[in-house]
C-alpha cells in the first residue's frame, strides 16, 4: 500500500522478444465513464451543501445545489444538478449571491500570467 507497486504475471506467446527478467512499465484502468467536471474553485460549499453558479440569460446568475461527485486533479465531478450545455462562475463565485450580475470574461490562456 506504500509504493503502490507489484508484481503482475503476464502470459506471453512463444515468439515474444520478451525474455524472464525484463523490465516492463504499464498502467492498468480500471473503470472509466463519462461525466461533468468543473474547477474546484468553481464549487461554493453553504450550510454543508455545494453550489455552482450558473450563468443565465441577461450575465445573470442562479446559485444552483449540485450533488457532488470524486476529485481528480484539481476538477470535481458534477454528479447532478448540471447540464452539459450551462456555463458556471469559475472566478468569484464566493462573492456572488443568487441573482447577481457578472461580466462575462475570456478564459485565461494555459501558462499566462494574471
Amino acid at each position: 500500500p506504500r509504493t503502490r507497486t507489484g508484481t503482475a504475471y503476464v502470459d506471453l506467446p512463444p515468439d515474444s522478444p520478451l525474455r524472464a527478467g525484463m523490465f516492463a512499465e504499464g498502467a492498468i484502468e480500471v473503470g472509466s465513464a463519462q461525466g461533468l467536471a468543473v474547477p474546484e474553485k468553481a464549487l461554493v460549499q453553504l450550510d454543508g451543501f455545494d453550489y455552482l453558479f450558473v450563468l443565465k440569460p441577461g450575465n445573470t446568475v442562479e446559485q444552483r445545489r449540485v450533488g457532488r461527485g470524486p476529485t481528480f486533479d484539481g476538477q470535481v465531478e458534477i454528479a447532478s444538478g448540471l447540464a452539459a450545455d450551462e456555463r458556471v462562475v469559475i472566478e468569484g463565485a464566493g462573492f456572488l449571491r443568487d441573482g447577481d450580475a457578472v461580466r462575462v470574461g475570456q478564459p485565461a490562456a494555459a501558462g499566462a500570467a494574471k
